[in-house]
């Protein structure tokens, strides 16, 4: 479970990352909806 957690962070921050440095402008909040969906593994 602690990996799966860490890899969900690891998302986070890089799409935090991406969406930094694609709005030009000077932001102090960043509002995101998500979901997770579970899939079984093939």
């Amino acid at each position: 479970m602690l990996n799966h957690t860490k890899k969900i962070k690891e998302i986070y921050e890089d799409i935090q990352r991406k969406i930094f440095y694609m709005i030009p402008e000077k932001w102090d909040k960043l509002y995101l909806y998500s979901s997770v969906l579970d899939k079984p593994d093939k």
